[in-house]
């Protein structure tokens, strides 16, 4: 591939159309969902998700959470596919993340959410697929196909759809405000080399976040497994000096997702007890995302940012971006 620009780098680079494209034919439905939503006023929601849409709905979930104080919880896939399972009759509503909307276990456990009587939206790329069949509602991404098997604009398109619904359906002016320029969520932050060359040269590694940055360092970490081949496990920096520090030695890699909001002293002040340790920190921060007027957009654009380096490190590891070993594009999981 050298000389050629990869589909993963010319996907990343049409985020900003993306975003465009669905504010511009999106938004009004996301504003009567939102206000279907309001209406409804739902106890709890549950999310449904696999693999890097499952670090979609993390940050929509989170979103929920803060802007609406509702209770959020993540509903394994087997525990209708598999075991059968059944949700007893309540006031919530669930949100189903997915770029292809075909997987089985998804299907399953939606219609078996909907059976009990909570109502249902999902967020997809492809909106003519069997699980936009099943939900009450859809949001479509129009993230047009991805080539790459590594997701990244559906990726993109997913936050940017959570950060709309939320805005609208708990009506927080400033982040609807902030969300107009959809500009505040592409990265034009310059890509560094030395930590490109400094990730390329490491096999195994932490990924740290805390707060909104934890479902960023999420997905970093798996970018980092199906695309660089680099053994990176994530973890809440609240959690990663008990049993996952005992691995620590000198030079131990941690990559660093640091917030701009508050949770920002807590995770700067875990870094440096791990540095203590021996750990070498690479830190990706919040802060550095220049001209973004809200805390809750400065993550994505991180992420953003994060998956322009990803590329660069597959390529000076030799690897093929586009094509990761055993993997395709879609998954069918049962």
């Amino acid at each position: 591939m050298s000389g050629q620009s990869s589909l993963f780098a010319q996907e990343i680079e049409e985020v900003e159309t993306v975003l465009l494209r669905q504010k511009q034919i999106e938004w009004p439905k996301i504003r009567q969902i939102a206000k279907k939503l309001r209406a409804q006023n739902p106890t709890h929601a549950i999310t449904i998700a696999r693999g890097s849409s499952d670090h979609a709905a993390l940050f929509i979930g989170l979103l929920i959470s803060r802007l609406g104080g509702l209770a959020v919880a993540s509903l394994t896939p087997s525990f209708a596919s598999l075991y059968h399972g059944s949700l007893k009759p309540n006031n919530s509503v669930a949100i189903a993340v997915s770029q292809s909307g075909q997987s089985p276990d998804l299907l399953t456990l939606l219609a078996m959410v909907k059976k009990s009587g909570t109502s249902s939206l999902a967020i997809l790329n492809e909106i003519n697929t069997p699980l936009a069949s099943i939900a009450d509602d859809v949001i479509g991404l129009h993230a047009a196909p991805e080539r790459a098997v590594a997701a990244t604009k559906s990726v993109m398109a997913s936050l940017s759809a959570g950060l709309t619904l939320t805005a609208e359906w708990f009506r927080d002016r400033a982040l609807a405000d902030a969300l107009d320029d959809v500009h505040q969520m592409v990265s034009t932050a310059l890509v560094s080399q030395k930590k490109c060359e400094a990730i390329a040269n490491i096999n195994q590694c932490y990924v740290i976040g805390r707060g909104m940055t934890l479902p960023i360092a999420m997905e970093a970490a798996l970018k980092l497994k199906e695309t660089c081949i680099i053994h990176a496990e994530a973890f809440s920096s609240a959690e990663i000096l008990h049993g996952p520090a005992a691995l620590i030695k000198e030079g131990f890699p941690i990559l660093a997702f640091v917030p701009d909001d508050e949770a920002r002293e807590s995770l700067l002040a875990t870094i440096k007890q791990l540095e203590t340790l021996g750990a070498r920190i690479i830190s990706f921060d919040a802060a550095d995302e220049k001209e973004t007027s809200h805390p809750f957009l400065a993550p994505v654009k991180l992420l953003h940012n994060f998956y322009r380096h990803v590329e660069v490190i597959a390529r000076l590891k030799g690897l093929n971006p586009d094509q990761p070993p055993h993997l395709k594009k879609v998954t069918l999981t049962v």
